[in-house]
């Protein structure tokens, strides 16, 4: 009798150690979310929140922050479903809007020991998290923070912002920093780096859209290339910010 292969939640935020089985995605990302299920992902459709502007409401990266092992943030409106039933969902107190920066609490990045974010923007719930768990805060003037990162690990990124670049080339052993313009967001003059990719296994990321249509896309081949990461582009044309793909379940080995 053959037995289910046993799935966990992700240690830390963003980086799986092996293949990944859910993932959290915007319900309107329809090519994406075909292209991962047939790679046997589950996806979790994020659906759209009213409160937060048009064009971001379903956003995975401004609804939801994967802390670390089952611990999940949540907007204050946000409720989450079956899928959510091995995690512990905590909701942010704070009622949230589509006036910044009460539409960016969630919108951080951990990538180990350090917690990258705009300290007067993210919810006082995850910092209290992170003051108790003595990680090391960098601090930038970005509150799209997670929107404007491409993790590839946990010493490497790759960013579309020059103040989180310029904090992260002096603590991280591999950052990237790439022009703004290439990346289509519904409604807006354009959309981040960070927005549309994600990690689906230890060395492998998901794009949604061709590298290809990036102005600076050699040099996000060639930081692939140093990492030993391989791309998945799970759609045809342009790069495309979906509110990022966050992995946060994976596979035992």
């Amino acid at each position: 009798m053959q037995t289910k292969p046993l799935k966990q939640p992700l240690e830390l935020p963003f980086i799986p150690k092996n293949s990944v089985s859910k993932v959290l995605i915007s319900e309107e990302a329809d090519e994406e979310i075909n292209s991962l299920e047939k790679m046997g992902i589950f996806c979790v459709k994020v659906q759209n929140n009213p409160r937060l502007l048009p064009g971001l409401g379903s956003h995975a990266d401004m609804n939801y922050f994967h802390y670390k092992n089952n611990e999940l943030y949540c907007l204050n409106s946000v409720s989450a479903g079956e899928w959510a039933q091995n995690f512990s969902v905590i909701k942010i107190k704070k009622p949230e809007s589509k006036d910044y920066p009460n539409d960016v609490m969630l919108n951080a990045v951990r990538l180990g020991k350090y917690f990258i974010c705009n300290e007067k923007t993210v919810s006082k719930e995850i910092l209290d998290s992170v003051y108790k768990d003595g990680l090391n805060i960098v601090n930038v003037n970005q509150g799209y923070t997670k929107c404007s990162v491409c993790v590839l690990s946990e010493d490497a990124v790759i960013t579309d912002d020059i103040s989180i670049y310029n904090e992260l080339k002096y603590i991280l052993k591999d950052v990237t920093l790439v022009t703004k313009g290439s990346v289509k967001l519904n409604g807006f003059d354009y959309g981040f780096i960070g927005g549309c990719s994600g990690l689906i296994a230890k060395n492998k990321i998901a794009f949604c859209g061709e590298i290809i249509s990036h102005k600076d896309h050699n040099l996000i081949y060639d930081a692939l290339n140093r990492n030993k990461i391989d791309a998945v582009e799970l759609k045809k044309g342009c790069l495309t910010d979906v509110g990022s793909i966050i992995p946060i379940e994976e596979y035992v080995i």
